[in-house]
């Protein structure tokens, strides 16, 4: 049996909205090369020796691009730089 899709309130959307619009800047603060690695890794499953083999690279400097990725993506969280305070 399949769901019906769940009806959002018009406060729910906004703040979907907002919150897709906060990811996608701290997404944005990490270069685009690092994104492409985080997103495609995070999001689309594709594995670190994948990463390597199609960025020219090697292992390690995938994964320090994860972790740099992570890093910067927790600084904002933890300092409170997405805006959420509002």
């Amino acid at each position: 049996m399949s769901k019906l899709p769940v009806a959002l309130s018009a406060e729910d959307e906004v703040i979907a909205a907002d919150t897709l619009s906060l990811v996608m800047e701290v997404l944005g603060s990490l270069g685009d090369r690092s994104m492409e690695i985080y997103l495609a890794h995070h999001q689309d499953g594709v594995s670190i020796r994948d990463l390597a083999i199609s960025f020219g690279t090697n292992e390690g400097a995938i994964r320090n691009r994860l972790n740099r990725a992570q890093t910067t993506i927790d600084g904002r969280v933890q300092s409170g730089r997405l805006g959420l305070e509002k």
